[in-house]
């Protein structure tokens, strides 16, 4: 068995010529990628669900306002001071009111609008 240096093999490589139905055939059996990004995201998980996290908070941003503008303007007393994470109360409840009783959940996905427009 005979070691040859990396260089050697290099300039043997670059020496070695395909003939171009070889060639053809060899670029015609490599299928071409619609969507590389997403696959390279399907790879790492973890930027996968990352991708989806942003993807649900700029679609909650986009549609937010338009959804729950009333209820994040609308005083309602009985939400005063609610505490976060009581899930007996209506769900954008579930972070909590302020003290006039407008839930901060919603007021959060319709400040988000102005803070995408900001960062575009």
């Amino acid at each position: 068995m005979q070691k040859t240096s990396d260089s050697a093999r290099a300039q043997a490589l670059a020496e070695k010529q395909l003939p171009a139905e070889d060639f053809n055939t060899l670029h015609s059996e490599i299928a071409p990628v619609k969507w590389p990004l997403l696959g390279m995201l399907w790879r790492d998980k973890l930027a996968f669900i990352a991708a989806i996290f942003l993807f649900v908070v700029v679609c909650a941003a986009c549609f937010g306002p338009w959804l729950l503008e009333e209820l994040a303007t609308k005083n309602n007393l009985r939400g005063r001071n609610a505490e976060p994470f009581d899930f007996s109360r209506p769900w954008v409840f579930w972070l909590g009111g302020e003290a006039l009783g407008r839930p901060l959940l919603a007021r959060i996905l319709v400040a988000a609008q102005n803070t995408m427009m900001v960062a575009a």
